[in-house]
């Protein structure tokens, strides 16, 4: 992520970004298949080899959100969805159609 970017632990599995100063979803989708490419890369472990996929769910501001509340259940959807369709893979919601599934 970057300096402007904030982490956080949703809980067990689950984290959600904020991202600063993101205008379009292209510049979310390019954070999100970086993330993703990072956790793909092997990991030495007790010498064991560990690798990570990504289930990324993307809510953008943009949306008419009134709570941050709204936001994370939107992106919490749309992660879901991403989970549901064999993981590894970003789903951008859509609250016209539910979810935006041409990304991936």
């Amino acid at each position: 992520t970057r300096a402007t970017d904030t982490a956080a632990r949703l809980g067990g599995d689950e984290f959600a970004i904020l991202l600063d100063d993101i205008n379009d979803e292209s510049a979310a989708t390019i954070i999100a298949d970086r993330i993703r490419k990072e956790l793909s890369l092997p990991i030495n472990l007790g010498g064991h080899e560990i690798t990570a996929t990504a289930s990324i769910g993307i809510a953008l501001s943009t949306g008419g959100y009134s709570t941050a509340d709204e936001l994370l259940r939107d992106a919490d959807t749309a992660m879901y969805h991403a989970k549901a369709m064999g993981g590894s893979q970003y789903k951008i919601f859509d609250s016209n159609v539910q979810i935006d599934d041409t990304k991936s």
